[in-house]
This record gives C-alpha cells, sequence and structure tokens, in this order.
C-alpha cells in the first residue's frame, strides 16, 4: 500500500506504512499527541531539510540575481549579499550552488571552498548569517541587466505541497524519514538501521538519475561535494 503524495503529511504516511504503522490524518497529526505525530512533527522539518541540502538536486535548483545590501561588512570583505528568505517572491535559498562570475558562463561552485583552486581573491567568499560576504561587484551578466550576483541555489518549497520534489527525491523522504522515526515508534533500532542502509542504497540511484538530467560536462560531483569541476564554459544555456 502507497499513499498518493500531495503534501507532507502523505511523505510521513508512507514512511509509516513502510515501518507496518497505521497512516495519520491531519486532525491526528495537528493535535500532536499520540506518540507517532510526535515523532513526524519533531523529525521531519530537519529530515526535509538534511536531504534537501545533501545533493544539488535540479527539481529544487533556482537562480536569482542578488542585489548589494546597503551595509558592507565590518572588515574583510567588501560587499555583501542577502541569500532568499522566502518572505518575497524567490523561494527560500537553503543552499547556495555557485555565483557566476564572468561573461563566459564560468562558474564558482561553492564546494571548492573559500580559497579554493585557482579562484582569483576576488572572487573568495564565506555564508555568514544568510548573507554571502565576498570581494566580488556586482554585474549586469542577466537577462534584465540588473547589477547583482548571479546565485544559484536549492530552494526549500514554500508550501506543504510537495509538487517541487521529482519521484527520487519523494521515495528518498519515505525511506530517510522512516530511518529516523523507526526507534520511537517501533521501539526498533535495528528496523532504523536497515532503512539507513536502504536510504543509502536509493540515493545513489537518486544521484544517478539527477545527474542524467543535466548537460555532459557540467560539473555536478559527489555528496556533499556539490560540484567537482572549478569553472564550466557553456553556450547559450547553461546550469
Amino acid at each position: 500500500m502507497v499513499v498518493d503524495v500531495s503534501s507532507s503529511l502523505d511523505i510521513m504516511n508512507n514512511a509509516l506504512i513502510l515501518l507496518d504503522q497505521s497512516p495519520m490524518d491531519s486532525a491526528e497529526l495537528t493535535a500532536n499527541t499520540t506518540k507517532t505525530a510526535k515523532a513526524c512533527n519533531i523529525k521531519w522539518p530537519t529530515t526535509r531539510n538534511s536531504l534537501l541540502r545533501l545533493h544539488p538536486w535540479n527539481c529544487v535548483r533556482d537562480r536569482q540575481v542578488l542585489t548589494v545590501d546597503e551595509t558592507a561588512p565590518a572588515f574583510g570583505y567588501s560587499y555583501r549579499y542577502e541569500l532568499p528568505d522566502g518572505t518575497g517572491t524567490p523561494p527560500k535559498c537553503i543552499r547556495p550552488l555557485a555565483i557566476q562570475y564572468e561573461q563566459d558562463g564560468h562558474y564558482f561552485p561553492f564546494a571548492s571552498g573559500t580559497f579554493g583552486g585557482d579562484i582569483p581573491l576576488k572572487y573568495s567568499f564565506v555564508i555568514e548569517n544568510s548573507y554571502l560576504l565576498t570581494n566580488t561587484q556586482g554585474t549586469t551578466l542577466n537577462r534584465d541587466e540588473t547589477e547583482g550576483i548571479n546565485l544559484v541555489y536549492t530552494f526549500l518549497p514554500k508550501s506543504d505541497a510537495v509538487a517541487d520534489y521529482d519521484d527520487t527525491l519523494i521515495e528518498l523522504m519515505y525511506y530517510k524519514l522512516a530511518s529516523e522515526i523507526a526507534f520511537t515508534v517501533t521501539g526498533s533500532r535495528n528496523l532504523g538501521l536497515t532503512f539507513k542502509k536502504d536510504f543509502k542504497e536509493l540515493l545513489k540511484e537518486a544521484r544517478a538519475i539527477n545527474a542524467q538530467e543535466i548537460a555532459p560536462g557540467i560539473p555536478v560531483g559527489a555528496v556533499l561535494g556539490a560540484y567537482s569541476g572549478l569553472s564550466y564554459t557553456g553556450a547559450s544555456e547553461t546550469w
């Protein structure tokens, strides 16, 4: 039995079904009085967010031009740019992935580190308190010719709807959540370890599928090392 997925509750219920537990309704989840509801309410947000940050998933990737903040850093960097917080139109940035820094489509991947690789010092950066601090001055290398930083990032969907997730990512969420709540719900540590192992195997498949949905030659790298290459020179369209 699999519950059709249209909300986070459906994801929770599919995780419960994997654990051979009865699904919940929205009233039980909202009341938050049962052991099952408490476990899901506590574990779901961190499970979702950690999974979204784990890999540069294509289905939850966005790009925005960030304009420079009026307040410069106190020292160390020349400019700061506020990351999208989800209060406006752009969805919330949950993991920065790369900034474009040249006309011909070069990208500086965040996984390279602040002073990593052959990136010039003027392109160094750090993420602090929801801001991107850098010595990179804004450019107008975007369709609207808005002066700013071209950011590629993983976003957090704004609503409870899960339409932004593709099927492979949703399946990963089932197994990840099941591994997190297994002991609380069933009392079995071994069951949690089993689903954690299953999750790791599914993760390999999901990453491979994700890589197939992007043009060859564009670096996508390894889990927790978002991009393996330092740059990609594209033609008319890049990631």
